[in-house]
């Protein structure tokens, strides 16, 4: 288990469609011309329209097929540009521009309390043996990494009927590895293609983790590093999902693919998924703050924002479920006024009169079990106490934090 520190990661909720995946680093300096672009769009006046709805400028546009290569990777069909005009008028682009794109189309709609079943086809041309093949083995295999994420609300599953939500086709010659689209009102992205031009470049892993940040662009997903100007070149916004940063080098969600191998995701890749497409809306992170000044700790179930009353957003001790299930017992959270100090136990006795109840931080277990990790409880006589999901802790370490006990056990990170 990672420790738990800040500044890790951010992964963003895409707020328009321009987007760049998994570009190949030697791909970076092949830009088009101003002159040339602005013929383009100047050739185009709903493409035109577009990205003036999206405040897109100065970006990098090739002519593909039926339709546009923006930025080296993402691919956005004239039929899709068409349907985008009907619904981005200017009516839709006030004040409230960056919101309403992230409930309009910026996500997947999964309406109701079950899962969304998402279906995804192979077009008849993509290989399926050979090199060219690990493509759609390792696209399959992408895709039940995301039906294994635990507390998603989206499934995907193979079928051979036209009427797919996604297909995947290929393409070769010059440009990225892949392209993906983007979600379309409340529907996922309905295309991947992959540049077969690639298939000797990597190998069945590195192709898995390839398909596994196109699926990510498909269900809405920014780069994790939107920061950097290669990996976002027109600055286009996107909202920050509730505990993530705005950098993690072991994030899936990166713009540029080294060949780095891909096992699973980085916790920080699941805990953005986890929070815009949860499942069960009572399974809830518990966050974790810092004060700024004091250095002592507070905890919550609710998300608090990334600062509040001097205390700053620390990072996630696991999660924790909002009422009562089987197995588990409450967790009960104190504040002592004397000392400023906040506390959280199984036991409400652990306490004395002087500390006032907070109430219940949430509900998690009194032994370990399949799917739960340890939350380490440490004191210190200056600062109170400290908990966290690492034995021993570097933060522990460094501010003299002594280990008294495991306090309780939560379910898994990861």
């Amino acid at each position: 288990m990672k420790e738990i520190t800040t500044k890790i990661f951010s992964l963003l909720v895409i707020v328009s469609l321009m987007v760049a995946c998994g570009l190949d680093e030697s791909m970076e300096n092949d830009i088009i011309g101003e002159i040339e672009e602005k013929s383009i769009i100047n050739q185009d006046p709903i493409l035109r329209d577009f990205l003036k709805n999206h405040s897109i400028e100065n970006v990098k546009i090739d002519r593909w097929e039926d339709g546009y290569i923006l930025d080296n990777c993402l691919y956005v069909s004239d039929d899709e540009l068409l349907e985008r005009s009907k619904i981005e008028s200017p009516r839709h682009f006030g004040n409230e521009r960056i919101n309403q794109a992230y409930t309009s189309f910026g996500l997947i709609n999964t309406p109701g309390t079950s899962k969304r079943n998402i279906t995804f086809r192979f077009a008849t041309n993509f290989p399926s043996s050979g090199s060219g093949g690990e493509w759609k083995t390792a696209a399959l295999a992408a895709f039940q990494h995301f039906s294994n994420i635990r507390n998603i609300k989206l499934s995907f599953q193979e079928t051979l009927n036209s009427n797919q939500d996604i297909i995947l086709e290929t393409f070769s010659g010059g440009g990225p590895i892949a392209a993906a689209n983007l979600p379309l009102n409340g529907a996922p992205g309905n295309r991947i293609r992959v540049n077969t031009s690639y298939n000797n470049s990597y190998n069945l892993n590195q192709k898995t983790a390839v398909m596994v940040h196109e699926i990510g662009h498909i269900i809405g997903l920014h780069h994790t590093d939107w920061q950097t100007p290669s990996a976002n070149p027109n600055n286009v916004p996107g909202i920050l999902i509730n505990g993530t940063w705005n950098e993690d080098s072991y994030s899936i969600m990166n713009h540029i693919y080294n060949g780095q191998p891909f096992n699973w995701f980085a916790w920080l890749d699941l805990l953005a998924i986890r929070n815009i497409y949860p499942l069960d809306l009572n399974e809830k992170p518990a966050y974790s703050y810092v004060h700024s000044t004091t250095l002592k700790w507070n905890w919550f179930s609710t998300w608090q924002g990334y600062g509040f009353s001097n205390f700053q957003y620390h990072g996630v001790n696991g999660y924790v479920y909002l009422d009562q299930r089987p197995n588990t017992v409450p967790i009960y959270k104190f504040y002592s006024p004397g000392s400023d100090w906040y506390y959280t136990t199984l036991n409400p006795n652990d306490v004395n009169f002087s500390w006032t109840s907070q109430g219940i931080l949430g509900y998690g277990f009194s032994q370990p079990g399949p799917g739960r990790i340890p939350i380490y409880e440490y004191y210190s006589p200056s600062m109170g106490f400290f908990f966290s999901t690492q034995n021993p802790s570097q933060y522990a370490i460094n501010y003299g934090f002594t280990l008294s006990r495991i306090a309780y056990y939560v379910l898994s990170l990861e």
